[in-house]
């Protein structure tokens, strides 16, 4: 889980060439988020796509709750 949810934040800026500015929490980075209301990388890997999406952060607001 940990290299997909690298792959699919750090890789996808890398292959848009933003990885100085996205694709990690990191200060200075533009951070839009999406919270889930279970861990995804202690839940079981059949109970990821049943996850869900609780809060989206979006340029610092909150664009959706659940």
């Amino acid at each position: 889980m940990e290299k997909a949810i690298e792959l699919y934040t750090l890789g996808s800026a890398y292959a848009e060439f933003t990885e100085d500015r996205k694709g990690m929490i990191k200060e200075g980075y533009l951070g839009d988020i999406v919270i889930f209301n279970e861990d995804l990388m202690t839940i079981p890997h059949d109970r990821i796509m049943s996850a869900k999406v609780d809060y989206t952060i979006v340029g610092g607001k909150v664009v959706y709750k659940r």
